[in-house]
């Protein structure tokens, strides 16, 4: 049923619906907007017939899809290069629509511009939201952001990440892990 609704669409619906399925299960229209590369009236065109489609719903400027399943089925549709090219879209559309509040979406950015394969790009937004999380005691998601952070990083960033993520488990009660960490720290 899912692959007859997504085979009947247009163009600019079915680029609108391939970045949404990036951006995750609720979207905002300005950063679809921005990352589908379209003009606003046929990404405005694309959404109208998503939700005539029944595909997604609308609140506002915000849109979810219906089920987890239209979007594993639009996932699956889309190609391992286009997937890639898209979620470095949306990084950068984020970093666009939010450019005020970077440190709020860094997780989110880094999480694109990775899932991207753009490592580089993402690892001073993970090691942004490392930060962010190390402040807030969210210790596990700290080292997940700054781990994110380091195949990107240059050596003197990793070396700092490392320091981090040592007292991360130091004030976590981790001894063995911090040892690991600070080690690999001195040795970059």
């Amino acid at each position: 049923l899912i692959q007859s609704r997504l085979a009947g669409l247009s163009d600019s619906a079915r680029r609108v619906l391939d970045v949404a399925v990036a951006i995750g299960r609720e979207f905002e229209l300005d950063v679809v907007s921005q990352a589908a590369g379209l003009p606003e009236d046929r990404v405005l065109d694309g959404l109208d017939e998503l939700r005539a489609s029944h595909l997604i719903s609308a609140d506002g400027l915000r849109y979810s899809f219906d089920h987890p399943l239209t979007m594993e089925v639009a996932f699956r549709e889309v190609g391992e290069a286009r997937h890639r090219a898209i979620h470095r879209s949306v990084a950068e559309a984020i970093e666009r629509v939010h450019h005020g509040q970077l440190a709020d979406y860094a997780g989110l950015i880094a999480s694109h511009f990775a899932e991207g394969n753009a490592a580089e790009r993402a690892a001073s937004y993970a090691y942004l939201a490392g930060q962010r999380a190390a402040g807030l005691a969210a210790w596990a998601e700290a080292i997940a952001f700054y781990l994110q952070a380091l195949p990107g990083a240059d050596s003197a960033r990793r070396a700092e990440i490392q320091l981090a993520i040592g007292e991360i488990h130091m004030r976590s009660g981790m001894a063995a892990q911090a040892s690991e960490a600070l080690r690999s720290a001195i040795e970059l």
